[in-house]
């Protein structure tokens, strides 16, 4: 009578509660297993979007990775060679035989639809990164703050620090175009996204029929091909120059380095900084990732309030950037009295995490200000 119903679901279900907290000889492991479940339910999800066909085979990968997960679990104590079966990498630490499995799933599925799968660059003994010297291709300023104009309203680009930013504008070239030039071929690896400075282009698509059907029309300021640097896939579309154009290019090379290699390199100086906070110095270094996700980037300008006194406590501040002074009122003076100086890397604010109380003092920025803002709810 007390025999599960699932007893599949049972047993895993089991070793997890037994298990799933317990270190394992390697910590990275144990870090990209978790990582692997949270992506789980967001495989899922793509392939609802498409063929249903696809489904089946996908979760017997996944079946095969909850059994993967089971005997990590249950040889970590057991076994002294499971380092070998880790690829180092500067990115992830990623164990061979779950790879495997998540690539078979993925191979599968692209020989099954017609949708394209979603994968960014991967690096490791397979696809080693090189080192990085950034690209220098001079501009004129105003050209340089239109670049970056352009590039800070692209969802991608806009939280970039300002240094990566630069690194982008910098590295970005000037390509002419004349009428008819393909910019884009449909099929292609791309290498390449454009932003149009001036001109204009037609991005089209081939019918089974062979017949073309125009997609749309790329003006003045607009960008194309990032997808194909996004999701590392071949173009989806042609695109060809309807007139004399002008456009600027960014290379495969640094965008990856920008966008995945500097944001990895800067989380780790972020997770540092969480730290260094008491109330989270328990906390592994997978917690303090979890944390980060949550957290919120504000920026602030000279003279302005961070934190005013008396006001309902909600948040706690890291800050990244620049300066601030603490101030507060006291009966015996007119105006507020300083009492405390903050620099880059200190914290304020950690009383919002354990208690509801009103702020002591004000924090107020001396210059331009980056803060990792962390609400109460979220912690």
């Amino acid at each position: 009578n007390d025999k599960p119903k699932d007893l599949r679901n049972f047993t895993l279900n089991w070793l997890r509660e037994t298990y799933g907290d317990k270190l394992t000889k390697n910590e990275n492991q144990r870090l990209e297993l978790e990582y692997l479940r949270k992506k789980v339910p967001e495989l899922e999800s793509h392939l609802l979007e498409g063929s249903s066909k696809n489904i089946p085979a996908l979760k017997d990968h996944f079946d095969q990775f909850d059994e993967l997960q089971m005997e990590e679990d249950s040889d970590s104590s057991e076994t002294s060679s499971d380092d070998d079966d880790v690829i180092v990498d500067e990115n992830f630490l990623l164990p061979k035989p779950v790879k495997k499995t998540v690539e078979e799933a993925l191979r599968e599925i692209e020989s099954e639809t017609s949708r394209i799968s979603v994968s960014a660059e991967v690096y490791g003994e397979y696809n080693k990164r090189s080192s990085f010297k950034p690209v220098s291709n001079p501009k004129p300023e105003d050209t340089c703050e239109r670049l970056r104009a352009r590039l800070t309203s692209h969802w991608m680009f806009k939280c970039l620090e300002a240094e990566d930013m630069d690194t982008l504008v910098d590295a970005m070239q000037e390509e002419v175009f004349t009428a008819g030039d393909t910019v884009v071929k449909e099929g292609d690896k791309g290498n390449k996204l454009y932003i149009v400075d001036n001109g204009s282009f037609n991005c089209i698509k081939e019918n089974y029929d062979g017949s073309e059907k125009l997609l749309k029309v790329y003006n003045e300021g607009e960008m194309f091909g990032e997808l194909a640097l996004i999701y590392n896939c071949d173009r989806t579309a042609t695109v060809y120059s309807c007139e004399t154009c002008k456009a600027f290019s960014l290379d495969r090379q640094t965008f990856n380095h920008i966008i995945s290699g500097n944001t990895i390199e800067r989380n780790e100086r972020y997770l540092k900084m969480l730290g260094n906070v008491p109330i989270l110095k328990t906390l592994d270094k997978y917690e303090k990732s979890r944390i980060l996700d949550v957290c919120d980037y504000e920026t602030y300008n000279d003279g302005d309030y961070i934190i005013r006194e008396g006001d309902t406590g909600e948040d706690f501040y890291i800050l990244l950037k620049g300066d601030a002074v603490a101030t507060k009122s006291h009966e015996s003076y007119e105006e507020d009295q300083k009492v405390k100086e903050y620099t880059s890397g200190d914290y304020f604010g950690e009383r919002a995490l354990i208690k509801n109380t009103p702020r002591a003092a004000n924090i107020i920025a001396t210059g331009n200000c980056k803060c990792l803002k962390l609400n109460r709810l979220d912690f």
